[in-house]
């Protein structure tokens, strides 16, 4: 799966590993800063802010997925 990603992903693949590994660090601020706010808001479900997160990221990185493969030129 992962030869097959890098193989379809254009452009440098530093900058794409740079992208994906500052995503994972702001999941991770996200959820250890908004688990008790989340919990006082929310109720049971913790998680809130970071599913949240998680599903902007998914659109974000969709949206740059597909500019990627426009031709500039």
């Amino acid at each position: 799966m992962i030869k097959w990603l890098l193989h379809r992903i254009k452009g440098d693949k530093i900058i794409w590993l740079l992208i994906f590994s500052l995503a994972v660090v702001g999941l991770l601020a996200i959820y250890s800063a908004s688990s008790a706010l989340s919990f006082r808001q929310v109720g049971e479900n913790t998680e809130y802010y970071m599913l949240t997160h998680i599903i902007q990221l998914i659109m974000g990185f969709g949206v740059m997925y597909v500019v990627h493969l426009l031709n500039y030129r």
